[in-house]
């Protein structure tokens, strides 16, 4: 396996650096838009109760929503 050093790893670093500004980019614009899939905001404590709190029926209209 060669030993990438010099001017091949400096080009590496930079296309790696772009790729990972670019990627938080995204990330964050995503984040921004608001709540996908038609969800609501909700607290943690509200979280963990829906959670608990569904059915079998639940997850297969989550999952389905998930998966379009």
């Amino acid at each position: 396996m060669p030993i990438v050093t010099g001017p091949a790893l400096d080009a590496i670093a930079k296309d790696l650096v772009a790729w990972y500004i670019d990627t938080r980019e995204k990330l964050i614009q995503g984040l921004e838009e608001g709540y996908p899939y038609g969800s609501v905001p909700l607290s943690p404590s509200q979280q963990i109760d829906r959670f608990l709190s569904m059915t079998p029926e639940d997850w297969e209209a989550l999952t389905a929503k998930l998966t379009d």
